[in-house]
C-alpha cells in the first residue's frame, strides 16, 4: 500500500506542478517561475500529509474487505481542503484587503491536488495492483 501510496503522490506532484500555476496565475511573473513556487510548497506537503491522509482515509473507509469509494472520495477532498484552509490562517496572520482572493486560491489548489491524488491512487489499485 505505501508503494501505490508513493507512486500516486509522486504522480500528483509532476502534475500539479503543470495544472497548479493555471490556476493561480497571477499578473506578475511567467508559468514557470510561479509552477516552480507553487512546487516548492506543495511536493513536501503532498508526500507528507497527503500520504499520511490518504492511508488514514483508506482505514476509515475500509468496510471489513470491501473499500466504500464515495466515502473514500469525500475523505480525500475533505482532508485536502481542511489541511489548506487551517494551514492558511495559521501562516497568514496579517488579513488584508486581498485575504479572501488568496484564501480562495488556497482553498482551489487543495481541492485540485486531493482530487489528483485520489484519482491517481484508484487507477493505481484498480488498473496497476499495487
Amino acid at each position: 500500500m505505501i508503494d501505490r501510496k508513493l507512486f500516486a503522490a509522486f504522480l500528483t506532484s509532476v502534475l500539479s506542478y503543470f495544472l497548479l500555476p493555471l490556476v493561480i496565475m497571477q499578473p506578475y511573473g511567467t508559468y514557470f517561475e510561479v509552477a516552480f513556487a507553487v512546487s516548492i510548497v506543495t511536493v513536501p506537503i503532498i508526500f507528507t500529509y497527503g500520504i499520511f491522509t490518504s492511508i488514514l482515509a483508506d482505514r476509515i473507509a475500509r468496510k471489513g474487505e470491501a473499500t466504500i469509494e464515495p466515502i473514500l472520495f469525500l475523505l480525500h477532498i475533505g482532508f485536502g481542503v481542511c489541511f489548506t484552509g487551517v494551514a492558511f490562517l495559521i501562516f497568514y496572520p496579517v488579513i488584508e484587503e486581498d485575504f479572501f482572493m488568496y484564501a480562495g486560491i488556497v482553498f482551489k489548489c487543495g481541492m485540485v491536488c486531493s482530487l489528483i491524488y485520489y484519482v491517481f491512487d484508484f487507477l493505481c489499485k484498480k488498473f496497476l495492483r499495487i
